[in-house]
């Protein structure tokens, strides 16, 4: 009888922490995401919004929206800026440019580090980015990733370097 006793409580030991390891492995891991808005009309600007706060309510939790100030669109939005010590590296920037609403501009850029696969997570994050990006620009701009651009990918690169992106 005290043998089975002890057989039960070491099962149960053992269930238990397998149970408790389980837990430890599917705890979930959201994407973080940097905007950086380099657009100056209202109406742009009111189009960022919307793609924000859609993404915001999706699988990308964690967003976060830095002003630009630069002359063109192919300027280097986070010139001068640092990402300071307390702030986590982002898995994705969208670089959304100057000139969208008079067409000078038609791309959104989305900064990734250009692995072929990617996490569950950050896949499901990407196609969310992508399909926002379409819905929200419709016929405006579509979005681009490192696989399309060589902007972002040097983009990617200097971000990495500046401690602004995984």
């Amino acid at each position: 009888m005290r043998k089975r006793r002890a057989e039960t409580a070491l099962l149960l030991t053992l269930l238990a922490a397998t149970s408790v390891g389980a837990l430890s492995v599917t705890v979930r891991y959201a994407p973080r995401l940097l905007v950086v808005d380099s657009t100056k009309s209202l109406l742009s600007t009111m189009w960022v919004a919307g793609f924000v706060a859609v993404v915001k309510s999706s699988e990308l939790p964690e967003v976060d929206v830095r002003l630009s100030n630069v002359p063109g669109e192919y300027d280097e939005p986070l010139s001068g800026q640092c990402p300071g010590n307390d702030v986590e590296p982002y898995d994705f920037v969208v670089m959304v440019p100057r000139g969208l609403d008079d067409g000078s501009a038609t791309l959104i850029w989305i900064v990734s580090d250009g692995r072929v696969c990617f996490s569950p997570a950050e896949q499901v994050g990407m196609d969310v980015l992508k399909k926002t990006i379409r819905q929200a620009f419709a016929g405006v701009a579509e979005s681009v990733d490192v696989s399309q651009d060589l902007f972002a990918g040097c983009l990617w690169a200097l971000y990495r370097n500046q401690g602004w992106i995984r």
